[in-house]
């Protein structure tokens, strides 16, 4: 890899159907290795459950506070926290405070849209 800054815009901010805003900050579609992308939850709001097939992924928690839900377990997460999501696990989160719930979304391999799926009832 010969490019060493990847410069994000946070103008390119936009919402998606499971129910947050995206700014992709890091797909490097050649090598597969990660991608790194910033999720906002607005306050009161939650994503849709879903899961990703044969993909991990981590959540770091920059602002706010809300609740996890993997699988059968829900836990309280807020500002400074990690949270690792297996692949193909059930997932979704809520925010639960006054303000907007940031995090930066890590998936290793690099995401594209074939790994989503839309686990609604």
């Amino acid at each position: 890899m010969d490019q060493l800054l990847f410069p994000t815009d946070p103008a390119k901010e936009h919402l998606i159907d499971e129910g947050c805003f995206i700014v992709e900050i890091f797909n490097q579609k050649t090598s597969g290795a990660l991608s790194i992308a910033q999720a906002r939850v607005e306050s009161g709001s939650k994503t849709e459950p879903h899961r990703l097939r044969d993909m991990q992924e981590w959540y770091y928690i920059l602002e706010g506070q809300g609740q996890m839900h993997i699988d059968q377990k829900t836990f309280g997460i807020r500002k400074g926290d990690v949270v690792y999501i297996p692949a193909n696990a059930v997932q979704w989160v809520e925010q639960s405070g006054t303000d907007d719930l940031l995090f930066l979304c890590i998936c290793k391999p690099g995401w594209t849209a074939e790994h989503y799926e839309n686990a609604s009832s």
